[in-house]
């Protein structure tokens, strides 16, 4: 993930997979997606980080949940509590039916494609 400037000078903002790097810390978004999955009601989940100008990154979860779950932002985010550390617990949890998720041939989920999709419709994180 970079920038273009007016000059063609290229800035590298961080990768579009990988660790998430939020407040200096660390985090795997597989250990939260495999933190995420073990809810009752969820279906699947990506995981990604998406910018922020005072942390570097946020941790963002879109999940697909049955509608017999229930569940909401803060009531995913209160069932990880005390499962993974709190740096790692998704500041923004946004929830999609299974088929808007963009998927490659192999039916992987397309987290930098769900990352476009998505950020616009936070704003200022």
């Amino acid at each position: 993930m970079g920038n273009l400037d007016a000059q063609g000078h290229l800035y590298f903002e961080g990768r579009l997979g990988g660790m998430i790097k939020t407040s200096g810390a660390n985090v795997s978004p597989e250990e939260v997606e495999a933190a995420i999955r073990l809810i009752d009601g969820v279906i699947d989940v990506a995981v990604f980080g998406l910018p922020h100008p005072k942390l570097g990154q946020i941790v963002v979860a879109v999940a697909c949940t049955t509608q017999a779950s229930g569940l909401d932002e803060a009531g995913l985010r209160a069932r990880l509590r005390g499962q993974i550390s709190a740096f790692m617990i998704p500041r923004r949890v946004l929830f999609l039916d299974l088929d808007d998720f963009p998927r490659t041939p192999s039916n992987k989920i397309r987290k930098p494609a769900l990352a476009m999709q998505v950020e616009p419709l936070w704003g200022d994180l």
